[in-house]
């Protein structure tokens, strides 16, 4: 009978991976970009790129919602309902 390999564990570097549970969506609706990704405004995820999921069930980066409810727009970006 052949004796069994002995091995030591000399490093280990864990991997991750998250992501948005944004169901069938995965890009927001005013940028185009991945929720993954982060928006335009920011350089690369972060805590502060959230998703805000709308009334009408759309969803899209925080920052490019604020940006488009300060120009003024009350609607919807991809079906115009009202809020």
């Amino acid at each position: 009978m052949a004796e069994k390999p002995y091995y030591t564990v000399t490093s280990f570097e864990p991997q991750y991976y998250w992501s948005w549970d944004t169901g069938t969506n995965e890009t927001c609706g005013i940028c185009f970009g991945e929720f993954d990704d982060g928006c335009p405004k920011c350089s690369a995820p972060c805590l502060d790129c959230t998703v805000t999921k709308c009334p009408c069930g759309h969803e899209f980066h925080t920052h490019c919602l604020a940006e488009w409810m300060a120009q003024g727009k009350a609607k919807c970006p991809l079906c115009r309902s009202e809020w």
